[in-house]
């Protein structure tokens, strides 16, 4: 019997382990897509200063 306990309690371990890790990558997902998304909005500010520089040049 207390050999089926240690195994309960080895496997919990290991679930609360898992869950940890799960929610420290989906943390890490969220972080990532923010930081994507700024840089996209950064990239495109950009490209529009450059268009409207070259629009200048053309005129």
């Amino acid at each position: 019997m207390s050999r089926l306990n240690g195994d309960i309690k080895s496997r919990r371990a290991e679930l609360s382990n898992l869950v940890s890790q799960k929610q420290d990558q989906e943390i890490d997902c969220h972080h990532e897509t923010s930081r994507l998304r700024q840089l996209q909005r950064s990239i495109e500010a950009e490209t529009e200063a450059v268009e409207s520089l070259f629009r200048s040049f053309l005129a």
